[in-house]
């Protein structure tokens, strides 16, 4: 009995993590998208577009991960890069 429970509690487990990370997942697709058109439309609000990629961009990162597809992973990596380079930028640190 108490190995059963354990089993389902295990099960319930795992399905909330995996419904966390496509939630992560999609929500920086979206992000990302926002964030394109956001600069498309010449917005003003830089460090909100950088937080938008940083965002979108490690979600992408880990989805890619996970399903071992490499190139959009570097991809995505490397948008983080130039993301956070914008964000400290933006923000004068350098």
């Amino acid at each position: 009995m108490m190995s059963q429970l354990w089993l389902v509690k295990r099960e319930i487990i795992e399905n909330c993590k995996e419904k966390l990370i496509d939630i992560y997942g999609w929500s920086g697709s979206v992000l990302i998208i926002v964030a394109y058109a956001m600069t498309t439309m010449e917005s003003t609000k830089k460090i909100t577009i950088d937080v938008f990629n940083l965002y979108g961009s490690s979600a992408m990162t880990l989805i890619c991960y996970r399903q071992k597809v490499w190139q959009p992973m570097i991809l995505e990596i490397v948008w983080f890069g130039f993301s956070l380079n914008s964000l400290f930028r933006n923000l004068d640190f350098y």
